[in-house]
């Protein structure tokens, strides 16, 4: 029986309803060039990128220093690997968030400069990430 207040629903669509409502009141901050994130979007990266020992690094040194420019010899100096593993492991999170969500977004900033790649990772990100 339906009032004036309620609609039916297949039992089918009430789980994807609630994930689609959970989703939708989540906080979200726009990151430049990469659009808008979620932490619930952050818990799905971290779960997709988990081998990529390069990538992680990059976003944990971006993440303690939120706000603050990180260069490709930072990360180097805190994983050890070769400025190619680095890449290669990024590119691989590039992958995974195509796989994601159907385009190439990373929850921080690259950005090109004379001196080499920089990296950006914006304060809001940055405690999603760290927790």
């Amino acid at each position: 029986m339906t009032t004036p207040d309620t609609v039916e629903v297949p039992r089918r669509l009430i789980e994807e309803l609630a994930a689609y409502l959970g989703t939708a009141a989540e906080l979200s901050v726009v990151v430049p060039d990469n659009g808008p994130w979620t932490k619930g979007m952050i818990d799905e990266l971290r779960r997709e990128i988990a081998g990529y020992v390069g990538a992680i690094t990059a976003l944990d040194v971006a993440a303690r220093n939120a706000g603050r420019t990180v260069t490709l010899d930072e990360i180097e100096e805190a994983c050890g690997l070769p400025r190619r593993q680095i890449a290669s492991d990024l590119a691989a999170m590039s992958k995974a968030a195509r796989r994601l969500w159907g385009k190439k977004v990373w929850p921080m900033r690259a950005l090109q400069t004379n001196a080499g790649m920089n990296y950006l990772m914006q304060a809001e990100i940055a405690e999603w990430w760290l927790q």
